[in-house]
């Protein structure tokens, strides 16, 4: 388990987010974008102009959601990460013990992610395993989960969002993606 993260954002939010996947590299990835996503320079000018040009073409009900992606893409995350689906329930302070004792489980309260990216595959637990012990957990239910695979399967997918999952994405992770996972973070 590997914490990460900077002592404070631009604006004073920091949200922090647990990636969950068995590949060192994936892991990594995941951790790169989300620490070092905030558009400097040149980025942040081309986004700047997207974003007026959108809320100029758009009703006034979509100019606060834009602008609410333009501040997301300002703050950067805490991310912390695990190897597998028993790292990232201990991290939780969820343990198997609970489910026997309550249907509902029980949840320590160790730490407090705003966001858990898992991959669908891994060893011992898939991500579709967590995502159901999450969601099953009273405390952890309103964290987004986003459930992320090299594989398009249509019904793997399916059935993650039915399970509860916010979305479902495709592997490799790439820049475009960071920009839809903070606009959720700030959403929730």
């Amino acid at each position: 388990m590997e914490a990460a993260g900077s002592s404070s954002s631009q604006n004073g939010y920091q949200p922090h987010v647990l990636a969950v996947d068995d590949n060192l590299v994936d892991r990594k990835l995941v951790e790169k974008l989300l620490k070092n996503s905030s558009f400097k320079g040149k980025n942040t000018k081309v986004f700047i102009f997207f974003i007026q040009n959108r809320i100029s073409e758009s009703g006034q009900e979509k100019k606060s959601n834009l602008f609410v992606c333009l501040v997301v893409c300002l703050f950067v995350c805490a991310v912390t990460t695990a190897e597998n689906g028993l790292s990232a329930l201990e991290f939780l302070g969820l343990s198997d013990e609970h489910e026997h004792e309550h249907n509902n489980i029980e949840c320590g309260d160790r730490s407090k992610v705003n966001m858990i990216i898992t991959d669908y595959c891994m060893p011992g637990m898939s991500g579709y395993e967590l995502l159901k012990k999450i969601k099953r957990c009273s405390r952890m239910k309103e964290v987004p989960v986003v459930v992320v695979s090299s594989e398009n399967v249509p019904t793997r997918i399916n059935k993650c969002l039915e399970e509860g999952a916010e979305m479902f994405m495709l592997k490799p992770l790439k820049q475009s993606d960071v920009v839809k996972l903070k606009c959720q973070l700030m959403m929730n």
